[in-house]
């Protein structure tokens, strides 16, 4: 196959995955062609990428949809048909990524009904098909106004925990980047943090299924899906991690962990600050459990534990001792 007819491919392929129109058949055939050539990679990202930021856009005005519209009218006219198959390929996936950005941007500047929920702490929400949301800080939630009527989707970007009011003529569907996960009815925690390397699925009660590219896995409980988003690979292990649900229930199970891993945890669960002044007891093994108790509470049952010091100060607490060495 030419090289141009296998980049109009990946367009035409990436545009009907990421509006969720692509069939198995293609799903597989976008796979083939990711893994044949790194450049198909590059263009691959690229338009996915534009489609995310687009499809979250705030606040674009008029005047800035007709200047985008005018560069790519000024594109067009400027084309070099002398160049390589190769270069045009390049510019027709410039212009169907601008095409796409624009149209989702009319899209959002005119269908006011669609809701947008943005979490600066942790937030509990209920869907109109009675599906419970437990959304965490700097968690982001949106759905269209049409949600339940003849489709049950969302868009998820941060951490979540989902508890899915069953529905066997409509599965609800949770798109987070090029990960999809469906489910009729069953409670499961959705990690999805733009700062992370992977995506992760860790199921509680009943069936979910994770689906990313042509790759798909089916979790039952106690099981975990890992989306690794720089290889694209998939896989399903078993969840060993006790503290998956801590953001929400603020319940911790400590058995033998350093505590440096252990301040890195109750930095991201409570969003405050704890710093080890020095390395010395970084690598002190942490044993106890806590449950729904304040940090400052934490902090000093773990500075008693292990014979360290504990001051908090403006930028949070400070850690300090010889420790365990």
């Amino acid at each position: 196959m030419k090289e141009d007819t296998k980049h109009t491919e990946l367009i035409d392929l990436t545009i009907k995955k990421m509006a969720n129109e692509a069939s198995q058949a293609d799903l597989d055939r976008l796979a083939v062609l990711l893994a044949d050539d790194p450049a198909n990679q590059s263009i691959y990202d690229e338009q996915v990428r534009t489609w995310e930021l687009t499809a979250k856009a705030k606040g674009i005005s008029n005047q800035e949809i007709e200047e985008e519209w005018n560069r790519l009218d000024q594109a067009i006219d400027e084309l070099p048909l002398k160049k390589s198959s190769f270069s045009l390929m390049k510019i027709a996936a410039a212009i169907t990524v601008i095409l796409v950005s624009s149209f989702l941007a009319f899209q959002l500047l005119f269908n006011t009904g669609d809701v947008e929920i943005i979490a600066d702490q942790l937030i509990k929400t209920q869907l109109e098909d009675g599906s419970q949301i437990t959304l965490d800080m700097n968690t982001q939630l949106s759905y269209s106004k049409n949600f339940n009527k003849e489709k049950r989707e969302v868009i998820l970007s941060g951490e979540a925990f989902f508890e899915i009011a069953r529905d066997t003529e409509k599965p609800f569907i949770i798109h987070v980047q090029n990960t999809d996960i469906q489910v009729l009815g069953t409670s499961f925690n959705v990690k999805a943090e733009k700062k992370s390397a992977v995506t992760e699925v860790v199921v509680v009660t009943g069936k979910v299924q994770v689906s990313h590219l042509s790759n798909r896995v089916t979790l039952l409980p106690g099981e975990k899906a890992v989306v690794n988003k720089k290889t694209g690979k998939l896989f399903k292990i078993q969840n060993d991690d006790p503290n998956f649900q801590s953001w929400k229930t603020k319940n911790f199970i400590f058995s033998d962990l350093p505590l440096s891993e252990v301040v890195t945890l109750l930095n991201d669960v409570y969003g405050e600050s704890i710093y080890l002044k020095t390395n010395r007891a970084s690598n002190c093994p942490v044993t106890v459990s806590f449950e729904g108790q304040s940090l400052d509470s934490i902090v000093k049952v773990l500075a008693n534990t292990l014979d360290l010091t504990v001051e908090k100060s403006s930028k949070g607490f400070i850690i300090d001792g010889d420790g365990c060495e």
